[in-house]
């Protein structure tokens, strides 16, 4: 709501028009707290108030709309204060010319409304004169006085009075570490300020004392009083082994691996073994005796975790390591930008392998087999080569997950991927190249208690989402027992896995089971030297949708 008094004894009250009301009840009050009363029932959004010049008032209005017959109001506006405009008159103008002993009148016209105000002026006899200041001395401007006749207004003896200057009081502010110090000079008469006499910020006082903070960073602060100023500074952790209690059902003792801040002394437990291996020599993990094993073989490595600790993150480039887990629980290997070469040609090593020293049963006594996750981590590529002959890139006897994110090369000159359980992919861009074998082969010959072969079994691969795959081997490029892409949720941004094999004397994919292929989504494109599709029970693929299943089945 807007109050405006544009005319003499007038107030005009407006506001915005509310949509479907049907008029606006305008109340008034001279007093704020008073009793309000209708001045108008009106459908316009304006109205003028006619009172005396001057007076003051308070206003609010409130919307209605008509509904059957009745009256249904709004909330009030908020309350408007305004005085209304009174007469402005300028010079007065002498009707009858007005010495002190003759009576006489002025005038004066109201420059709004043009109401003319008329005052009598009676003879008052002789000059009653008064000592009068006309206006007053300031800090810096003179004023002036004189003897004013109280019955006409005439003057005389006016005099000048001296600015009187000003009277400044001093404060002074000290500097702080980040803030120059100054003094302010203000006056107490008409409280005109400078500042001057400013001072040089002082020099942070760093503290001996490193405190940690989150997220792996600590600090050192300023000590000068009222300073915040802090010095941050990632933690620079180096592995420490601290030797538990007892904690085993057979009394056995462990380790715990924890990560220490040289600096701030923030210690981190944890279940991973982190380490790089380039340049890895057997005595660089004399501290971690009991969290993982280094054995030296000639000039092979060989990395064993032990029965507590099974999770490991391993980064840089080494050659002629195997990086051999003993699987007792679920483990994790994370490759972060992992490079391993072997080319020792006269031990035919594999990169990683995996071996299932799980003894624990489920509720009906049939064996537990842990799962083990290479991970690729995200947005690293990770390299494992091999160049031994007969050696592989993952060797695991038991199930296998193939995942992280990332991007996973594997180049042999024998089977890149030997996995004896099953064998999950997804979440991976997986690149194989095997040029004396096969890409990815699952099977697994059971020998006797003489180490005779008595039979041979195959274990199936499983397809999840974001998956790319792609092979080129010389034999077979995968065999399996049975393949099965899994259906995805599109919802959650996942997409259909995509295979695209190449095998230049064998079978693109060679199946052993009779369920055969099973696919829900995903894209598949095969070039055998043999055949593209070998599936040794005859069946077709089972394509349970074709629109996203087997696009592209390349026949040589």
């Amino acid at each position: 709501m807007n109050v405006t008094s544009e005319s003499c004894g007038e107030v005009t009250v407006s506001f915005k028009k509310v949509k479907g009301a049907s008029g606006y009840d305008i109340r008034y009050s001279s007093d704020e707290n008073g009793t309000y009363k209708t001045i108008a029932i009106t459908k316009n959004i304006s109205y003028t108030h006619s009172f005396t010049s001057g007076s003051t008032g308070y206003y609010k209005v409130r919307a209605y709309r008509t509904v059957k017959g009745k009256k249904v109001y709004s909330a009030y506006s908020a309350v408007v204060f305004y005085t209304v405009k009174d007469n402005t008159f300028g010079s007065y103008t002498v009707t009858v010319r007005l010495p002190c002993s003759t009576d006489g009148s002025k005038t004066a016209t109201c420059t709004d409304c043009g109401y003319v105000n008329t005052v009598a002026m009676s003879a008052t006899g002789e000059h009653s004169y008064v000592y009068t200041v006309l206006s007053e001395a300031t800090c810096t401007q003179n004023g002036s006085a004189a003897k004013v006749c109280s019955v006409c207004g005439k003057t005389k003896d006016e005099t000048v009075l001296e600015a009187t200057g000003h009277s400044y009081v001093s404060a002074t502010t000290a500097p702080t570490c980040t803030e120059q110090g100054y003094t302010t000079y203000t006056c107490s008469v008409c409280g005109d300020s400078y500042v001057s006499d400013y001072t040089d910020v002082i020099a942070h006082n760093m503290s001996d004392e490193i405190v940690s903070a989150e997220n792996g960073t600590h600090y050192t602060y300023c000590t000068n009083d009222g300073c915040d100023y802090c010095e941050y500074s990632d933690c620079e952790y180096v592995y420490s082994v601290v030797t538990a209690s007892t904690e085993t059902e057979d009394g056995t003792e462990y380790t715990h691996l924890y990560y220490t801040c040289s600096a701030c002394g923030e210690a981190v437990e944890t279940d991973t073994c982190r380490i790089n291996m380039t340049n890895l020599t057997s005595d660089d993990l004399t501290a971690l005796e009991g969290v993982a094993k280094l054995s030296t073989s000639g000039y092979k490595l060989t990395l064993t975790a032990t029965k507590y600790i099974d999770n490991f993150e391993l980064s840089g480039e080494a050659e002629n390591i195997t990086v051999s887990v003993d699987a007792y629980d679920d483990a994790d290997i994370k490759l972060a930008g992992l490079s391993i070469t072997n080319n020792d040609t006269a031990n035919n090593d594999d990169c990683i392998r995996i071996n299932n020293k799980c003894t624990d049963t489920d509720d009906t006594g049939e064996a537990i087999v842990p799962t083990v996750s290479v991970t690729a981590n995200n947005g690293m590529e990770n390299n494992l080569t091999v160049t031994a002959s007969g050696g592989k890139g993952i060797q695991c006897e038991t199930k296998l997950e193939l995942k992280g994110h990332g991007t996973l090369n594997i180049n042999t000159v024998s089977t890149s991927v030997n996995p004896r359980a099953k064998l999950d992919i997804k979440n991976i861009t997986l690149n194989i190249t095997s040029s004396g074998n096969r890409g990815i082969d699952t099977k697994l010959d059971i020998t006797d208690e003489s180490g005779n072969v008595t039979d041979t079994e195959y274990s199936n691969i499983a397809f999840g989402a974001n998956a790319t795959v792609i092979i080129n081997s010389y034999e077979d490029g995968i065999r399996c027992k049975n393949m099965e892409f899994e259906a995805i949720d599109t919802s959650a941004g996942d997409t259909p896995s995509v295979l695209a094999i190449v095998s230049e004397t064998g079978d693109a994919i060679q199946l052993e089971g009779k369920k055969g292929l099973t696919m829900y989504q995903g894209y598949v494109t095969l070039t055998g030297g043999k055949s593209t599709l070998n599936n040794k029970f005859g069946l077709d693929p089972v394509l349970y949708n074709e629109d996203i299943g087997l696009t592209s089945l390349v026949k040589n």
